[in-house]
């Protein structure tokens, strides 16, 4: 994108504050995985950073210890935000021109107080070193290269990022248009974890693992998917929210009809797309025995639309009405409400 803020790396606040999400999932294991799925909250697809007029964050002992670190290694200040689509998500901007370099402070209250230091290069590579907290390090957007120091100094990650930047030059950045290419990179970054499938296994594991919570793999799998669930409805309102935005005759044409839509991605996982599709359409139990056996065989969600659509009468199967590729590319369907609830195959109100 040609932007400072593509080298914050912000991929990794996602993945920190979606952890703290398992994390909730994990600390309310009241019933096991089920009800604990209750406190989970997946992150949205867009957010817009506010001015926090309290920070009151800032004079924590963690937070003030590192806007001290800052001031010593010669950054200035920016403005401290605040995020209303990730509950309770605090940063703050700090800038060294002379070197162009950037440095952002979080906040959250599961996941304390960590920082990362970063710069732009020339060549577009988008340098970050980090101290934030996590087990290993994780998949980052191509393009971006994180070094991952968990307990260290800030004085020991500053000298990092400077033997890595030797020898590079950088590219400039204001205060001014800090926010909105935050925003912007915190989409790119969605977008690019969307594509990727979203919420992995391997994080409901290692949330798991360390907080010495010992879960089975059935355990694991069954919150796995409640996740995916979630994550398929937050999709579907983002996607109709989108096509809405792409397509302004959208709500003239379709308010007035009966029914209701729905999303179809190659991206969702098949046993997800199953309970969301039943969320959405009426399936026996025998049915949907049959369903989850093929999922069990790997029968895509695509697949499993398709063979759902295709036994509904003429007249009554789903048509597809457009499609759109943020935050997840996805066709959108609608499905005419024209059989009671109580009739095979009917589609239900939700």
């Amino acid at each position: 994108m040609g932007t400072f803020l593509e080298a914050l790396g912000f991929l990794f606040l996602l993945v920190v504050l979606l952890l703290a999400g398992v994390l909730l999932l994990v600390r309310l294991y009241v019933r096991r995985i089920r009800s604990a799925l209750l406190g989970f909250s997946l992150q949205p697809s867009r957010i817009h950073l506010e001015d926090d007029p309290r920070p009151g964050w800032l004079d924590s002992p963690q937070a003030a210890a590192r806007v001290f670190s800052f001031w010593d290694m010669g950054f200035q200040p920016g403005t401290p935000y605040r995020i209303p689509g990730l509950k309770d998500a605090r940063l703050c901007s700090f800038f060294k021109a002379d070197e162009g370099l950037l440095g952002v402070l979080y906040h959250h209250p599961d996941a304390g107080c960590w920082v990362d230091l970063s710069a732009h290069l020339d060549d577009g590579t988008e340098l970050t070193v980090t101290d934030a907290p996590a087990d290993e390090p994780l998949a980052t957007r191509p393009g971006v290269v994180r070094i991952h120091r968990p307990l260290a100094s800030m004085a020991a990650l500053y000298e990092r990022l400077k033997t890595e930047q030797a020898g590079r030059t950088t590219r400039p950045f204001t205060q001014s248009d800090f926010a909105m290419r935050f925003e912007r990179v915190y989409e790119q970054d969605m977008a690019w974890r969307n594509d990727q499938g979203g919420v992995t296994r391997e994080q409901v594991r290692r949330m798991a693992r360390i907080n010495k919570v010992d879960l089975t793999e059935d355990e694991i799998e069954d919150a796995h998917r409640e996740i995916k669930r979630d994550e398929l409805w937050s999709w579907h309102d983002e996607c109709l929210t989108q096509y809405a935005e792409e397509t302004p005759a959208f709500v003239r044409d379709w308010s007035d009809q009966d029914g209701q839509f729905l999303i179809v991605t190659p991206k969702a996982a098949p046993g997800a797309f199953l309970d969301y599709i039943s969320d959405l359409v009426e399936l026996d139990e025998e049915e949907l025995a049959r369903l989850e056996s093929q999922v069990q065989r790997g029968m895509s969600a695509g697949e499993l639309f398709d063979q759902i659509n295709g036994e509904r009468e003429p007249g009554r199967k789903a048509r597809r009405v457009g499609s759109v590729y943020y935050p997840v590319a996805a066709d959108i369907w609608w499905a005419p409400d024209e059989t009671p609830e109580s009739a095979p195959n009917g589609l239900k109100r939700v």
